[in-house]
């Protein structure tokens, strides 16, 4: 239903009195102008009283509500006695006579029946037409909505009037025909609640984690009406981490000049006691350990084919001097050390004067690429070693499905016999270092 126009600050001046029943009514010359046009427009009621004597119009006992159906200029056609009252003369002689435009109970009751449109009373409610409201939180109050938050982002309509400061009217559903309600858009813009000022409709749609992407409405006419729908939000959430690569065990693996399919290269547990493979040096001998565990079927694993391995392990006891190596490749060992620029890639654990250094490992033969990882080889800490390389192009190296370090250069791609190997060495110093692994894996794609 069409509702009565409103303006503000709509009180004119009568120009002498009027006896009752007349429905041509005459006003101070200018003030016409203050009033809306009917015939474009639409009709409304107006409340006359005396107000030479009654400031207050509802103190008047003859104040009076008429329709008014049609102005030229400061001539009003009106129908007297609207919303029960009385028909009566308006003509006491030295008596001010005005008229003004205000929300009466057709307003209040127009309103009511109106889908989605309620007449709000809030004290200094400080809003303007077009402000997207939610509730303050305190009964029957309201505050601008905003899409920052979840709870900022409960929205419950549009401001499309403000009657006065204590004053307005509220609309939550429906078409909105109210241009200064409607952004400066498109037809068939969405609209949606915006996260950076609150109050705001907007095209553009909130993007930042934990803001609420909140669609209001559809615009219908650029700038001048839309349609209210008060969609369901959607807090914005972080994008899921990537997925670490995990190890394939059912896989198709080949030597220089065969194809063949098996389902694990090598696995298991290669234990010798209850911490599992577990190596050691001596604490009265200088001495270097080496348990290498070979792929199966006397083929070597073709670095340039794609290889990976992943295993669980742990430092059982810390040295003075040492370093444990844990990967595949031919590791250079000597009676009294692992180097590492044979081919090869994983991970190593050095200790010089007992501080120990983590590092990704991988080395072309010649030239060894090393990136301290931060973390440290640890007592209480069963962490997943687990490493791949990418043909020629890159290994990656993730402890405990955490990418620790990604390398491009000095990759190992020799052809010939490599393996699985777990070292460990105390460097020539007599002191005891032990390190242990669990469960181990090593596949190859075949190319």
């Amino acid at each position: 239903m069409a509702l009565d126009p409103v303006l503000n600050f709509a009180k004119v001046d009568v120009d002498g009195g009027f006896a009752a029943a007349a429905t041509a009514i005459t006003l101070i010359a200018g003030e016409g102008a203050k009033l809306p046009q009917p015939t474009t427009d639409g009709e409304f009621n107006l409340t006359w009283w005396d107000e030479s004597v009654f400031s207050d119009p509802s103190d008047d006992p003859n104040v009076e509500i008429v329709r008014v159906t049609a102005r030229a200029t400061d001539a009003l056609t009106v129908v007297r006695a609207q919303e029960g009252t009385a028909d009566t003369s308006k003509n006491t002689g030295g008596s001010t006579y005005k008229m003004v435009l205000s929300p009466t109970k057709k307003k209040v009751d127009d309103i009511e029946e109106s889908v989605g449109i309620q007449l709000v009373p809030q004290t200094t409610h400080g809003f303007s037409v077009g402000d997207a409201l939610r509730s303050s939180g305190t009964d029957n109050e309201y505050t601008e909505a905003q899409a920052d938050s979840a709870a900022n982002a409960e929205y419950v309509g549009t401001v499309v009037e403000v009657v006065n400061a204590n004053l307005f009217i509220l609309q939550s559903e429906g078409i909105v025909d109210v241009p200064a309600a409607v952004p400066a858009s498109t037809a068939g813009d969405i609209l949606f609640l915006s996260e950076a000022t609150a109050g705001l409709l907007t095209t553009t749609e909130p993007t930042g984690i934990g803001e609420v992407s909140k669609p209001i409405g559809l615009v219908l006419e650029g700038g001048d009406k839309m349609l209210l729908v008060n969609y369901r939000g959607t807090v914005i959430a972080a994008a899921a981490a990537a997925a670490t690569p995990q190890l394939t065990y059912a896989s198709i693996f080949e030597d220089v000049t065969t194809r063949y399919q098996v389902v694990i290269v090598a696995g298991g547990l290669n234990g010798f006691d209850a911490n599992g493979n577990l190596l050691t040096t001596s604490a009265t001998i200088s001495s270097a350990v080496r348990n290498r565990i070979n792929q199966g079927s006397g083929s070597g694993m073709i670095f340039t084919s794609g290889v990976e391995f992943a295993a669980d392990w742990v430092l059982i006891t810390a040295p003075t001097t040492g370093i444990a190596v844990i990967g595949i490749g031919n590791y250079n060992t000597t009676a009294s050390d692992i180097t590492m620029t044979a081919d090869q890639f994983g991970f190593k654990a050095v200790y010089a004067s007992s501080t120990q250094v983590l590092s990704a490992s991988n080395a072309d033969g010649t030239t060894e690429t090393a990136t301290d990882t931060g973390e440290t080889l640890t007592v209480t800490d069963s962490a997943v070693y687990h490493a791949i390389q990418d043909g020629s192009t890159n290994v990656k190296f993730y402890r405990s499905k955490v990418l620790e370090a990604t390398h491009t250069t000095n990759l190992p791609d020799t052809a010939t016999f490599n393996v699985f190997s777990h070292q460990v060495s105390n460097k020539d110093t007599a002191t005891n270092y032990r390190v242990a692994s669990g469960g181990y894996s090593v596949s190859m794609n075949a190319q």
